[in-house]
């Protein structure tokens, strides 16, 4: 795919000179993709003018970024920086008290994404029924990344939709590539002697608990703040997906690899090659990837799917 750029709505391509692009494409992270495009210091955009939440879009060898909200620009001596994400800067920035009272997931999130000029769609996850749930002083895209993690989900946001996907179900999906290791950079960290094999959350007259089968003895205890339940088995959802948030990013592993901006976060992949790392064979779920388009080459990180919830 040729390199294309629109700017509010306008096909830009031929107008500037991208001399520099780099995107971060992240899942389950707490964190919303960036675009990065540097330009000539004498381009368009210093007569333009761009604006915070002005939209953007960026097209290139197979990567599609879809609707992004500029939320930043500097002046360097190299030229015109331009940063852009897919969250728009109220929803990030503006924090909001509303309380709730025996909705479904579905309704907080397309009020919310309302608001915020999207849309709000659940992959794999249940309409679930909350008793009560508090949004207090927070941003609308931290309330949500708290909803995902209580539900045991990843908050994707892409192309002007919220998408609350069950993170267990996107670990299983089955690999969409093999990275060559052969003369990549890799990098590896391990602290899962810290992981929690055990978590109980107690709300109210409610407790549930959930056990993960990781031979960890270490108990995980929490009162959530700003919320009710109606039964035992809806704070067992919360425990395990507590317990999930807690133990998915002990360890991971960071390679960098040629170019390839086909590959998104929230999928999965294999490592090929003869020099995998011992102990990271099988599939592992990418939630973070860099991808350096004046540099040729892509930042890949992963982490092993966690087991059984």
């Amino acid at each position: 795919m040729a390199e294309k750029l629109t700017y509010n709505g306008k096909d830009i391509t031929t107008d500037v000179t991208v001399i520099a692009a780099a995107v971060d494409l992240y899942t389950g992270s707490e964190r919303s993709d960036v675009l990065e495009l540097h330009f000539p210091e004498d381009e368009a955009w210093t007569t333009w003018g761009p604006q915070i939440d002005d939209v953007i879009t960026y097209q290139r060898d197979g990567l599609d970024t879809g609707r992004l909200f500029i939320f930043d620009q500097e002046l360097t001596s190299g030229g015109h920086v331009l940063y852009a994400t897919t969250t728009p800067a109220d929803m990030r920035e503006i924090p909001r008290t509303k309380a709730w009272e025996r909705a479904h997931l579905s309704q907080i999130g397309e009020e919310i994404a309302a608001r915020n000029g999207l849309s709000f769609e659940l992959m794999g996850l249940s309409d679930n029924y909350f008793e009560y749930i508090k949004q207090e002083v927070e941003s609308d895209a931290t309330f949500l990344a708290k909803i995902a993690m209580l539900e045991g989900a990843a908050l994707v946001i892409f192309d002007g939709r919220i998408i609350m996907a069950k993170e267990k179900d996107l670990e299983a999906a089955d690999p969409v590539a093999e990275l060559d290791t052969n003369g990549s950079f890799i990098e590896i960290f391990d602290h899962s002697a810290r992981a929690f094999g055990s978590s109980l959350i107690s709300v109210g007259q409610f407790k549930g608990a959930y056990t993960a089968n990781n031979g960890s003895s270490r108990k995980l205890t929490e009162r959530p703040r700003n919320l009710q339940a109606s039964s035992n088995a809806e704070c067992m959802i919360y425990a395990a997906g507590l317990l999930r948030y807690k133990n998915k990013g002990l360890a991971g592993l960071k390679m960098t690899t040629t170019l390839s901006p086909e590959i998104p976060a929230g999928v999965t992949c294999t490592l090929g090659g003869s020099s995998v790392p011992s102990g990271w064979t099988g599939t592992l779920f990418v939630h973070h990837i860099r991808h350096e388009f004046h540099k040729n080459q892509s930042t890949v990180f992963l982490r092993k799917p966690l087991e059984g919830y």
